[in-house]
């Protein structure tokens, strides 16, 4: 049985971009879950429930009984206007304000280096918002094909001003991408320039027979979007190649072999190949070897992974499900458990999260494959779902009905190889400020409001708590907050060409404001800064090739300021400190499997990427450096500090025994910064971008040598000041802070 907590309503206003009149007659549809996170169901994973509705005269509508706390998806569509879609996280009732944009032509010209039109190609278009949909379990966006127009110009109608990505292919030519497409009215399409292949032949054989596999779809397709084989599954790159289709690879014929036209032997692309019954692999090109190139693909019905699911008593558990989410791209999927309780499964990527479940007992989420020698979990143990009751209340003891509490529990050192440091669910009060929250054995139970609502409050429950519990909460601080909308330009009065971001910094405009807000600009250059607190503040604009500050007056609670950047090259440097490579041999890893930043003085951080067997990262070319690299899979790490770039030699680096510190944030799920000092002080790690697999919501992983080191963590504009932490850190050790 599920409850669905208190009826929710969601109220807002659509209107027009441009002049902020109200819609009305426009279609909204909602789709929506519940979300509960790994210990709780989920009804509907992929927006399966929906309500749908028209905008007023006044351009307003309503959703009444809804379920909270939920996600979903809003989907707006007027006639005149861009078709609109955007991803909610609802957890308190308050308006929201959705903006159509005019519809615009998107064009794009494909060329070759010599400046030949390329007709007969194929471009596709990423990033469109129109397309954003639950594919997985993960909010993706899709990629659009554009129509051939002719003399090498293709394009569609109907898109919204923005920001886009955009490839191109054509047989004989290496494919390739437009980097960020600012589409805005007036502006010249966008150009795409190809560049010939000398092709490349192969064969596509099964790795356990060695027998042909016909039908496989070979792709050579460029890394898209920063995205990089070595830390995540390059789900937009492989999604643009879908797109691309036959103008992007070759498909193997009867007896396995494939001629690609659009790659050459050592090239900087990724090769993709999927074929029926044997999933999709990727690899780099370059790491192919000579043609023609020997693919083996492993079938998926290879066994990989196996174990047995018992309950607490050691019995056998039939029928219960061992599901995987499909993060590394593949696919979701489950197997059931036999009489026995035991469970056989495809090989499925090394860095899925299973999860164990069965009707009435507690989730597992296991380790990744690529943690499991041989790939046997043996026994997997799952507790009896058990659940202990309470109450929410306020300071005079009067039930507060609706309030959202996130559930986690105090992990034990012994549980932290089957399962994450964290594990979640997000609950709601009932109407009469009842809780029922799940319990897990031996483990106290966590409870705090989440960041978002209008009550606060935190407590802990023993798991064998037989009188019911009181969760004490009280009204949030009100914090008056306005929005700052801006327009940032060049000096000559055009837009900036190219992505850029407009920053809150604090009224001397000395420093970015704590747990500062952050908006992109769009093509014209325009942002809206939303929930900035009341105040005096400075608005800082920067891009790759610009940068600029002003002044925003003073602002009141709720109201809204304008302020006007003007925007100008960033300053030549120095020729003393010029941009270089910094390189790096490792040794004790293999590159690929190496995640790594390169620090500067001024804490700006590079991340590194795999160039041969060695990392590279671009810094200033003369200075001093910190570098940290980390194999999470080995739980090795090695820290270097006080480098020099001041030739090209590769400053040689030997991963040793670490010790893994799992950061678990509290706040508004804002979070912006990690800073990692040494105990000398030295930044040797900032802006971290890795989360923590497996867990809900934000949660970083850093693995690093013996040693004392210091922790900031910047949160969002809820929480003012940073936090900062000491942490000694023992090899073969975990440690959590939250």
């Amino acid at each position: 049985m599920v409850r669905l907590g208190p009826a929710f309503v969601l109220e807002g206003v659509v209107v027009g971009r441009a002049d902020g009149a109200p819609v009305p007659g426009a279609e909204v549809e909602l789709r929506y879950d519940r979300h509960e996170g790994l210990l709780g169901p989920v009804v509907g994973v992929h927006g399966t429930l929906s309500a749908s509705t028209r905008t007023g005269a006044s351009g307003t509508f309503r959703f009444a009984s809804l379920a909270v706390p939920m996600q979903g998806l809003i989907s707006v569509r007027a006639a005149g206007f861009a078709d609109h879609r955007t991803s909610l996280a609802l957890h308190r009732e308050r308006p929201i304000l959705l903006e159509l944009d005019r519809p615009l032509p998107l064009r794009v010209i494909l060329r070759g280096k010599d400046g030949t039109p390329l007709p007969g190609g194929k471009v596709a278009v990423g990033r469109d918002p129109r397309t954003l949909e639950w594919r997985d379990g993960f909010l993706q966006f899709g990629w659009v094909p554009l129509q051939d127009l002719g003399e090498g110009l293709y394009g569609a109608e109907g898109f919204a001003p923005g920001w886009y990505a955009a490839v191109g292919a054509r047989d004989g030519y290496r494919p390739a991408d437009a980097g960020w497409l600012g589409l805005r009215e007036g502006g010249a399409p966008a150009v795409i320039l190809l560049e010939r292949s000398a092709g490349i032949d192969g064969r596509v054989i099964d790795e356990a027979t060695g027998e042909p596999v016909a039908g496989a779809r070979v792709r050579a397709l460029p890394l898209l979007l920063q995205e990089t084989l070595e830390n995540s599954h390059p789900r937009e790159t492989l999604a643009a190649g879908d797109a691309l289709g036959e103008a992007a690879g070759a498909t193997s014929g009867p007896d396995g072999a494939f001629a690609l036209s659009t790659a050459s032997p050592g090239d900087p692309l990724l090769l993709s190949v999927r074929a029926p019954g044997y999933g999709r692999h990727a690899f780099p090109l370059e790491k192919a070897g000579e043609p023609p190139l020997e693919i083996r693909l492993r079938p998926l019905g290879t066994v990989a992974v196996r174990g047995r699911i018992l309950d607490e008593a050691g019995a056998p558990v039939p029928g219960a499900l061992l599901r995987w989410e499909g993060v590394s791209g593949l696919s979701a999927g489950a197997v059931s458990a036999g009489p026995d309780g035991r469970f056989l499964v495809a090989e499925i990527p090394p860095w899925e999260i299973p999860l164990a479940l069965a009707p009435g007992l507690h989730p597992v989420s296991l380790r990744p494959p690529a943690e499991v020698p041989g790939g046997d979990y043996g026994e997997v143990v799952l507790a009896r779902r058990i659940e202990v009751r309470g109450r929410v209340v306020d300071g005079q003891g009067s039930p507060v009905p609706g309030v959202p509490v996130l559930v986690s529990f105090e992990p034990e050192p012994r549980d932290r190889g089957t399962a994450p440091p964290l594990l979640s669910r997000l609950v709601a009060s009932d109407g009469a400020g009842g809780l029922a929250v799940p319990a897990l054995p031996g483990r106290n139970i966590v409870l705090r409001t989440t960041g978002s609502g209008p009550w606060i409050g935190e407590g802990s429950v023993a798991p064998d708590a037989r009188e019911p519990f009181t969760l004490l909460v009280e009204r949030r601080p009100v914090t008056g907050t306005g929005r700052i909308r801006g327009r940032a330009l060049l000096e000559d009065g055009r837009p900036i060409e190219e992505r850029a971001f407009a920053c809150l910094w604090s009224e001397d405009g000395e420093a970015p404001a704590p747990g500062a807000t952050m908006a992109e600009l769009d093509p014209e250059g325009r942002f809206l800064l939303r929930d900035v607190p009341a105040g005096r503040w400075t608005v800082s604009v920067q891009s790759s090739g610009f940068t600029g500050k002003a002044a925003a007056p003073a602002m009141d609670e709720g109201g809204t300021v304008e302020v006007a950047v003007r925007c100008a090259p960033w300053p030549v440097p120095d020729p003393s400190t010029k941009e270089g490579l910094l390189r790096v041999a490792p040794a004790g890893a293999a590159a690929r499997a190496l995640t790594g930043w390169a620090t500067e003085g001024d804490r700006r951080s590079r991340a590194f990427r795999v160039k041969g067997e060695e990392l590279e990262a671009k810094v200033r070319a003369l200075g001093l450096h910190a570098v940290w690299l980390s194999d999470p899979v080995a739980g090795t790490a090695a820290v270097a500090s006080g480098i020099t770039t001041e030739d090209a030699s590769p400053v040689p680096m030997s991963l040793g025994p670490a010790g893994r510190v799992f950061l678990m944030p509290r706040g508004d799920g804002k979070e912006r910064w990690v800073v990692v000092q040494d105990a000398a002080g030295t930044v040797i790690l900032s802006n971290l971008e890795t989360s923590l697999p497996g867990v809900p919501g934000k949660g970083y992983l850093l693995v690093l040598p013996p040693g004392e080191y210091g922790l900031t963590l910047s949160l969002g504009i809820a929480r003012r000041e940073p936090v900062t932490r000491s942490v000694t850190v023992r090899a073969d050790e975990e440690s959590v802070i939250e």
